[in-house]
């Protein structure tokens, strides 16, 4: 199911909920280095933690083209106020191509739809690339610490929509 289709790059990105016919798009996402001491092997966590979150958790795809090209999860609470990206992830043979500015403003599109006034993300504190991106897209650092461990620091973004329509 595509949904939400970006209209600032020329480029067709889109997010697609991810569902048994792209698992193997999702498995074979070709990361970094740095992208895998975030992420590791923890894929098949993810999808048990989003199956067991009784809807709060969705995957999806971030596709160019119908290729999948990334992926992100959104979870989603509005009785706790909790709207957030974790993980965000892009295929390493398609970075710096303005997939990820694009979805990223599909997912916060996404989740100031279900009611966020403020976005949160994470990001490992030696992601330097990861970290001047999300400052770039207006993220600013929480000073808090997520997780079990003190390896990731928390941003966030206000979500709002401009004149005309289009989410910042």
């Amino acid at each position: 199911m595509k949904e939400h289709e970006a209209g600032r790059d020329l480029r067709k990105v889109t997010l697609e909920r991810l569902g048994c016919g792209r698992l193997r798009d999702f498995y074979r996402m070709n990361i970094t280095q740095e992208q895998r001491a975030y992420v590791g092997t923890r894929k098949t966590r993810l999808i048990r933690r989003a199956l067991e979150s009784f809807g709060r958790g969705t995957i999806w795809l971030i596709c160019r083209d119908g290729e999948a090209c990334g992926y992100l999860c959104l979870w989603i609470d509005p009785k706790i106020d909790q709207f957030t990206i974790a993980p965000f992830i892009i295929d390493q043979n398609h970075q710096r191509e303005g997939i990820g500015r694009a979805a990223l403003g599909i997912a916060c599109g996404k989740l100031f739809d279900a009611g966020a006034k403020t976005v949160r993300l994470a990001v490992h504190p030696e992601n330097r690339a990861g970290i001047a991106f999300y400052k770039g897209e207006g993220f600013t650092f929480t000073g808090k610490k997520w997780g079990p461990t003190d390896h990731v620091m928390g941003l966030e973004k206000e979500v709002f929509l401009k004149q005309g329509g289009r989410q910042e």
